[in-house]
């Protein structure tokens, strides 16, 4: 779900009935035996399609039975984030990158964890 959650962030998730879900929401399903959060891109009556925010495709649809909850909050460094209904223009530039490859994706992940490993010893 880069870029808005990264690796080593931990999401505090609510439980909710899937109608109280609304589009832009990150929620959490469960789907064969892994844990997946991924943006609300349209909760219609019994339909809620998801994507990552680096994905280009829609996932299958979200049945309830998958259905966990919608996050309500990011906890990355000690601090706690609500997470926003869309990307901003930074965030959607480094989506387009991780989109394009693996690579680029782990080269984001080691360039934002060096830097902030450089913050937290200043």
């Amino acid at each position: 779900m880069l870029p808005a959650v990264w690796p080593g962030d931990v999401l505090i998730v609510e439980r909710v009935e899937p109608a109280g879900v609304a589009e832009g929401d990150i929620v959490l399903f469960v789907r064969h035996r892994r844990l997946i959060a991924h943006r609300v891109v349209k909760n219609h009556s019994s339909t809620m399609l998801t994507r990552g925010d680096s994905m280009q495709a829609t996932d299958s649809p979200v049945s309830d039975n998958e259905f966990l909850g919608r996050v309500t909050s990011i906890v990355r460094n000690d601090r706690n984030i609500e997470p926003s209904k869309a990307l901003g223009s930074g965030q959607r530039a480094i989506a387009a990158l991780v989109r394009r490859s693996d690579v680029a994706a782990g080269v984001v992940v080691r360039v934002r964890g060096r830097l902030q490993t450089s913050s937290q010893t200043v």
